[in-house]
């Protein structure tokens, strides 16, 4: 069993999910396009939620991999103008409020402190990012 990354941002910007999956694309399926960021509401805020994602990163231990991490949430902080980043695992948190076991409910990851979201280091940045 593998760990995913959970990665909310909050939608400052009230991007559409068209718009998301426009500038960040989707995996294409058989059952049809499923977007790599999903756009949900929760406790009245507009939140985009990284859909498709990598395995769980800790930004301390896994420097290079995290870089190319950090490299699309900054880019995705940006477009929605958004100033923090909501990051856990999927072990205790779910990517969004639908997707929340009905026992526990949907549980907001902790905020990134601010110094792990300075822009990423592009020198060890790794070309794209693999999971």
């Amino acid at each position: 069993m593998g760990v995913n990354l959970i990665a909310i941002i909050p939608n400052e910007k009230k991007r559409t999910q068209e718009e998301l999956t426009t500038k960040f694309g989707c995996l294409d399926t058989e059952e049809g396009c499923i977007p790599f960021w999903k756009i949900f509401e929760w406790e009245g805020r507009n939140y985009a939620s990284w859909y498709i994602r990598p395995r769980y990163v800790e930004p301390k231990r896994n420097h290079p991999r995290w870089e190319a991490i950090r490299l699309r949430l900054v880019e995705v902080m940006e477009y929605l103008e958004a100033r923090e980043v909501y990051y856990g695992n999927d072990v205790v948190h779910a990517t969004t409020p639908e997707n929340a076991p009905p026992d526990v409910g949907f549980l907001m990851p902790p905020s990134l402190k601010k110094e792990l979201l300075k822009p990423p280091d592009e020198d060890i940045t790794p070309e794209s990012l693999i999971w």
